[in-house]
């Protein structure tokens, strides 16, 4: 049984195929679908399970009625008894599906344009699931993106390696950050949404500029000795857009990790610093000492004296009267980042005096 212009059709969908850049397989299943559809909307009082099948050789097309075979047919449209149905497959069972061929003319004419509508639509679908299927992948991966919009809840619209949608939500940009239409960021891929409505495509592709891990990757792209396993980042601790604390080690203790993160003249983290508006990094050497490691967190103040209580995970520090207000930082930023990035609650206190309280709890 033949389409009229079925022929110019399946042309149709070639060119489409090619323009979209999309399988074969996938867009011949989006032509079974239309087709499908439009005999739905033809005869939307007709119950049967319609599927259609293609020989694109020969142009023609093939409708196959879908029953599920059942002791007692209850809904004939979609049901057929087992003795009815081993007349067509001698071995069929029930909770077996049986597909028959019927006559196209039992349809009427169908609308090609209407066909290729349905078509169209299923390949938008197709293209969404192949997108999120893509980015889904690449979870806490970094990507280049270009402001498209900001409106006026805070959410960023932005345009990724210049083809996909996305979008930043105001809960996942960073305080006093800028963002004009026409800028280029980076930002973490965090998740990747269904989305609402039929073809709405924006905020699918949700990104971030906040979490610790974008550095850390700004970092990696950065440092070669990262990339390569030479230097491992520890641990992270970030309060974004103010500052970031970044274990190192080195593996094999055969380059200073610190040095190595900072590149000749500091460049290597000025460069993500750049990337991050400003925000300040400290780069420090971990240790699987912990008092040696809370000491490193704490600079740039020089601890004096660590007394540890390992079973509560709790830290005593002493430092110099001098230092008491670099090792707490402004607001206590620098004792908070130290101890989320050792993992241990901090006291400081100084030599004449005692301050407590700067943790992670």
């Amino acid at each position: 049984m033949k389409l009229d212009d079925f022929k110019d059709f399946i042309s149709a969908i070639g060119e489409l195929e090619k323009e979209k850049g999309m399988d074969r397989e996938t867009v011949m299943n989006a032509l079974k679908h239309g087709i499908a559809s439009a005999i739905k909307r033809k005869s939307d009082t007709d119950s049967r399970i319609i599927e259609v099948e293609i020989d694109e050789v020969n142009c023609t097309v093939k409708f196959l009625q879908v029953r599920t075979v059942v002791e007692e047919v209850r809904s004939p449209a979609v049901e057929i008894s087992l003795e009815e149905a081993r007349l067509a497959e001698e071995n069929i069972s029930v909770g077996d599906k049986l597909r028959t061929e019927i006559d196209l003319d039992s349809f009427g004419r169908i609308n090609a344009q209407n066909t290729k509508h349905v078509v169209l639509q299923q390949i938008k679908e197709a293209e969404r699931a192949n997108t999120r299927a893509e980015y889904d992948s690449k979870r806490c991966e970094i990507f280049s993106a270009t402001i498209r919009d900001v409106d006026n809840y805070g959410n960023v619209y932005v345009l990724i390696s210049n083809k996909d949608e996305g979008v930043i939500p105001k809960d996942e940009t960073v305080q006093g950050e800028m963002y004009t239409p026409g800028m280029i960021i980076k930002a973490e891929l965090v998740r990747v949404e269904s989305g609402e409505g039929r073809n709405s495509r924006r905020g699918k592709i949700v990104l971030s500029r906040r979490r610790a891990m974008l550095v850390k990757r700004l970092l990696e792209l950065e440092v070669p000795e990262i990339q390569n396993g030479t230097i491992v980042i520890k641990s992270i601790a970030r309060e974004p857009g103010f500052k970031t604390k970044v274990a190192v080690q080195s593996v094999g203790d055969r380059i200073d990790p610190v040095g190595a993160c900072l590149g000749q003249g500091s460049m290597r983290v000025k460069n993500v610093v750049n990337e991050l508006f400003g925000e300040k990094i400290d780069v420090i050497a971990w240790d699987a000492d912990p008092a040696t490691f809370i000491s490193n967190a704490l600079s740039p103040a020089k601890v004096i004296i660590s007394t540890l209580t390992p079973e509560e995970k709790k830290a005593r520090v002493t430092v110099k009267n001098d230092c008491l207000s670099l090792a707490i930082g402004k607001g206590g930023l620098n004792a908070r980042l130290a101890a989320k990035l050792t993992g241990w609650k901090i006291d400081i206190t100084a030599m004449s005096d005692e301050f407590g309280g700067f943790g992670n709890e």
